[in-house]
């Protein structure tokens, strides 16, 4: 999952010139000293200090999470020996709420991960999931460098789209002909995208893109 978590960084940074403004909380068991732990406490630090932080009449936070899932629903948090808590959806919500995190972008990479949407949904919220509230994805062994989500959505729509309904129709296309040709039981991904932060996110895609533009004209 670190690897997926890294390359969503990556091209989030890029699409939105987030690059000096993004946080990687990490569990590794063979590195404990790079990033900070993942866990229900530190994510709720980390949300507490970005609420703080940014403008929350008009920042956008985009929220990656890559792990296994359940219908509770909750996701799993585990790093070797160490006692963590799984993170549920009224954990999530409550985080976020008591951050004072208005905009909000989610993705959630694990199975059952529709399940968060109910929890999640506003007219200021976006909410991607990897699978249906009683479904499992597929692809999240240890041997893979990214799950089949992360390569369908991250990797190969979200660079090249020009909205994340778009990423999302996408990437949902390819991992349902992906699934069909290998007689999976369809994942069926799902997702919610509120009307305000698809319009606010219009605006901001755009002032990115006509920047990007201008600075490649003057080279």
């Amino acid at each position: 999952m670190r690897r997926e978590i890294s390359l969503a960084a990556k091209v989030i940074g890029e699409r939105y010139g987030t690059q000096q403004r993004t946080l990687l909380l990490v569990n590794d068991q063979h590195d404990l000293e790079s990033h900070p732990l993942a866990s229900v406490t530190g994510l709720k630090l980390a949300l507490d200090d970005i609420g703080r932080r940014m403008d929350r009449e008009r920042d956008v936070l985009i929220l990656v999470i890559s792990s296994h899932g359940s219908k509770d629903p909750s996701i799993s948090v585990s790093n070797g020996g160490i006692p963590l808590n799984d993170l549920t959806g009224k954990d999530l919500k409550a985080a976020l709420d008591d951050a004072g995190i208005r905009w909000r972008v989610l993705i959630i990479s694990a199975c059952h991960a529709g399940a968060f949407i109910p929890y999640l949904s506003d007219e200021r919220s976006i909410v991607i999931a990897a699978a249906a509230p009683d479904r499992s994805s597929f692809g999240c062994s240890n041997d893979r460098d990214l799950t089949d989500f992360g390569e369908a959505f991250i990797r190969d729509a979200l660079p090249n789209s020009p909205s994340l309904r778009v990423a999302f129709e996408k990437a949902r296309a390819s991992i349902d002909a992906r699934e069909h040709k290998e007689h999976l039981t369809p994942s069926m991904p799902t997702a919610y995208f509120g009307t305000a932060i698809e319009r606010r996110l219009g605006e901001t895609e755009a002032a990115v893109a006509t920047q990007t533009s201008s600075t490649t004209s003057t080279r």
